[in-house]
């Protein structure tokens, strides 16, 4: 008897991505690298994938401390919408297929950059929708993440010299 591949699932039974994992990996790992305490921590990641027809596709974005600034290029062959929200909104938005309170949403026909403060630490996805749509787009997205250090990414002045 054949089965079909199983994909991995997160604890709700939400669909995970190979490339969302290793998009979440790289980012984690940039961020946690070590650093001197004074210095923002910083990474980038870039993606290329597709969203089928009348679908959508989310991107997680696992443990990003709070304060970090996510600067994100979105660039699609189609018209769709995008989201970023928190893990407990993107739980509501697989359930019910909306959010209440994200991070951001906009609407996109080519090109869209925007960033954002994360404002409290945890895991974020970004959300690529193409439920309106009849044909599947494929996208380009560029993350960067600037985690601020303890002095808010400042070096911390010497006492007697002026920086």
């Amino acid at each position: 008897m054949k089965t079909a591949p199983v994909s991995p699932t997160s604890p709700w039974g939400v669909g995970i991505r190979p490339q969302g994992l290793l998009l979440s990996a790289l980012l984690f790992g940039l961020l946690c690298g070590a650093w001197p305490a004074w210095a923002a921590k910083e990474g980038s990641a870039t993606l290329n994938q597709q969203v089928g027809a009348g679908r959508w596709s989310g991107v997680r974005l696992r443990r990003l401390p709070r304060g970090t600034r996510l600067a994100l290029a979105l660039q699609t062959d189609g018209p769709v919408t995008v989201l970023l929200v928190s893990e407990r909104e993107y739980l509501r938005f697989s359930r019910r297929g909306q959010t209440t309170h994200p991070l951001f949403e906009g609407h996109t026909d080519g090109r869209l950059s925007f960033s954002v403060r994360i404002p409290e630490s945890g895991d974020y996805y970004l959300v690529i929708d193409n439920r309106q749509s009849t044909r599947g787009r494929d996208f380009r997205l560029k993350i960067r993440a600037t985690a601020p250090g303890p002095s808010g990414g400042r070096r911390p002045e010497t006492p007697g010299r002026r920086i």
